[in-house]
């Protein structure tokens, strides 16, 4: 019962202590299976966010604003391979290319403005934690915004968490080419956005 006790305390202290923004991505230059998969998924649209599991197959969702389509690309096999990616080569495209699925769901030019709004507020908030992070195996949630990108950590608070729900809805709306089901999640979208612009308590200095 007492290390019961002691894990639920600790869970508890590190949801009030947990950095509640994406951290900001730095590699200036991808390699190896991070440049392919942003290669293979992005589609030559602008690129939203990408979704890479462990052992499970990667996906993207990609804007068109000339059409005003969301676009889902997942890959049918998962594009990660020890064999393959270990000297952090890349595949050739036209040998080795990974067969992907795509679908398409034209939407509101508004909506797709608020979408892109909610990275530009999530992304351009994003900041290093101030405590080393521990990351363990599991899904890579890196949302794209203004050429800058910024990412899921484990640890992350409650927006970082809406996001990942709010986007993973927008994701299966498109992937089921349901416009009723993107239009329920917009109020949810809009909330997120007023959230992200709240000034943030880590943002106060430091009394001296």
């Amino acid at each position: 019962m007492k290390n019961i006790l002691l894990f639920i305390i600790l869970c508890m202290t590190l949801s009030v202590s947990a950095q509640d923004r994406l951290v900001p991505d730095t590699a200036s230059t991808l390699e190896g299976y991070d440049a392919d998969v942003k290669c293979f998924l992005s589609d030559g649209t602008d690129l939203l966010w990408l979704v890479q599991p462990s052992m499970m197959s990667e996906s993207s969702i990609c804007w068109d604003s000339t059409t005003n389509e969301l676009i889902s690309t997942r890959a049918v096999s998962i594009i990660w391979s020890y064999n393959l990616y270990k000297d952090h080569r890349r595949r050739n495209p036209e040998t080795e290319a990974p067969t992907l699925k795509k679908h398409r769901l034209r939407i509101p030019a508004e909506t797709g403005g608020l979408i892109e709004g909610l990275l530009e507020d999530a992304v351009k908030t994003a900041v290093h934690p101030k405590n080393k992070m521990h990351v363990l195996d599991g899904t890579t949630y890196t949302f794209f915004s203004g050429g800058k990108s910024a990412s899921h950590h484990y640890g992350a608070g409650e927006k970082v968490k809406e996001l990942v729900r709010v986007t993973y809805v927008i994701s299966q709306a498109v992937e089921h080419g349901s416009l009723d089901k993107l239009n329920a999640i917009v109020p949810a979208i809009k909330a997120l956005r007023a959230k992200f612009r709240e000034a943030d308590p880590d943002d106060a200095p430091e009394e001296k």
